[in-house]
């Protein structure tokens, strides 16, 4: 549609690969390497972002983790990390964000969160279901900051989808359970 779109992914090699997928498409796509959870990371992403386009209009915060634990069962490390991405990344991407979409009075912010933060996870434990409705929290009062701006500010909230992450937890039959209990 036009935009010039920057992907990052923790690992190098699937930004570029789906950056080579955007062009293969007509597109202008970069790949950055960078863990969103590291408010460095996140920094030197968003300077290269800006030193190669000057502005940003939409963020799309979609970075997500989660594993089939029992709280019983889930180490501190495994909660822990799953807040750092889902919540402190969202926050700390938006924030870098901000100075450029305030200045120039125009931005969105779209915010992937997840049917789970309404419900509950089936499939990625209670770090994910409070993480993502933490996202949801953060999304309001974010979306009640920027309106002055006129950003905007949204979360959506997809049910399962078949990606790498569900398919690595899930056997064929409880593929096709899990994405029957959320019919269309």
């Amino acid at each position: 549609e036009g935009a010039s779109v920057c992907i990052n992914d923790i690992l190098a090699e699937e930004a570029e690969k789906t950056s080579e997928e955007l062009r293969g498409m007509g597109g202008e796509a970069y790949a950055i390497q960078a863990d969103i959870s590291k408010e460095e990371d996140v920094g030197k992403m968003f300077d290269f972002l800006f030193a190669k386009f000057g502005t940003i209009d939409i963020l799309v915060n979609n970075a997500g983790v989660g594993h089939a634990l029992m709280v019983e069962d889930m180490p501190y490390e495994v909660w822990k990390k799953a807040i750092d991405i889902h919540l402190n990344g969202a926050f700390l991407c938006s924030k870098a964000a901000l100075p450029v979409m305030q200045k120039k009075k125009y931005g969105k912010i779209v915010n992937i969160a997840s049917v789970a933060a309404k419900k509950i996870s089936y499939h990625g434990g209670a770090h994910y279901t409070a993480s993502k409705a933490g996202l949801l929290g953060f999304t309001r009062h974010l979306a009640y900051e920027l309106a002055p701006y006129g950003i905007n500010v949204n979360a959506i909230c997809p049910g399962a989808t078949l990606t790498p992450l569900l398919k690595s937890h899930s056997s064929p039959a409880e593929l096709d359970e899990e994405l029957g209990r959320f019919p269309l």
